[in-house]
């Protein structure tokens, strides 16, 4: 069996074949209409990473809170289950569906409960390696959503930039736009491979009071939105309280930022696993807690 830590460096290989062929499999949609986007764990990235990459035309929102107050205006609902199998996204789009809004399934398994939701399906080309620490089926899945909106694709993708963890107890990641989905992948990715204790916030949010909380073993990691106005005045905040931190700086386009940031969240992962002994993703070994977890999550 592959270790994780091989897995993970397996993933970052393969991602540039992955994004472009989902680039190149994706259909653009013409004129989208005011829609939601909606999906849990690195599907709600993906939502959130729509809402930048449509200029603000589909609001990413999260499944329950579409269940606790269906907005009216939404015309078309953007589903994203690389499985297809998560019970709140399909209750989501169904509640939707029943208000009129067309769905959009983004997923790698047509045939699956949300695939047979849509009302279009945009099959992504990978549907994850061996373990359940996605990166690949997530990039397919930033890929899909950018290529759908009508996005040029980039010319070369960039090579992703070095983050240090080493010796941190704690991890907070903080962004702005692109950067605040990259701070949210890194945290989810660290939760599934480590176990490990990581906070993600909106860099503005982050400023008006939980940076307070950031101690000295703690590292903060900074993620840069392309023409952003925030993320660098929280490094300047940090560098001057000599808090640990990194700044990821922007490259090129959304999905370049994207990309750059997911592949440098993978391999700050897969540091942070390898010293920590881990050869199999942390959260398969909390089996009560992920037995009794898995059935109100999938179908």
């Amino acid at each position: 069996m592959t270790t994780l830590i091989d897995y993970l460096r397996e993933e970052v290989e393969k991602a540039p074949k992955i994004v472009k062929e989902q680039i190149s499999r994706t259909r653009p949609h013409e004129e989208l209409p005011p829609s939601i986007a909606t999906g849990a764990g690195d599907s709600y990235a993906a939502a959130l990473f729509t809402q930048f990459a449509s200029n603000g035309n589909v609001v990413a929102i999260d499944p329950v809170h579409i269940l606790n107050a269906p907005p009216a205006w939404a015309r078309d609902v953007l589903g994203f289950s690389v499985k297809g199998r998560t019970v709140y996204v399909a209750k989501a789009m169904e509640a939707l569906k029943a208000r009129g809004a067309r769905a959009v399934a983004f997923t790698a398994a047509p045939d699956s409960p949300i695939g047979s939701l849509g009302d279009e399906v945009v099959e992504l080309v990978y549907p994850g390696g061996e373990y359940p620490v996605g990166v690949g089926n997530y990039l397919a899945e930033i890929a899909a959503a950018w290529a759908y909106l009508g996005n040029e694709a980039p010319g070369n993708l960039p090579d992703p930039p070095n983050i240090s963890l080493g010796g941190a107890k704690e991890v907070i990641a903080v962004g702005e736009g692109y950067g605040y989905v990259n701070a949210v992948f890194l945290c989810l990715k660290l939760y599934e491979a480590a176990c490990m204790r990581c906070r993600y916030y909106e860099a503005e949010q982050f400023l008006h009071a939980p940076i307070y909380s950031v101690s000295k073993d703690a590292v903060l990691v900074i993620f840069e939105h392309p023409g952003g106005v925030r993320a660098r005045d929280v490094a300047d905040v940090a560098r001057s309280a000599g808090l640990r931190h990194h700044l990821v700086e922007a490259v090129g386009d959304g999905l370049s930022t994207t990309y750059a940031g997911t592949l440098a969240a993978a391999k700050a992962v897969a540091a942070v696993a390898g010293a920590m002994g881990f050869k199999e993703p942390c959260f398969t070994t909390r089996e009560r807690l992920r037995e009794a977890s898995t059935p109100s999550i999938y179908r």
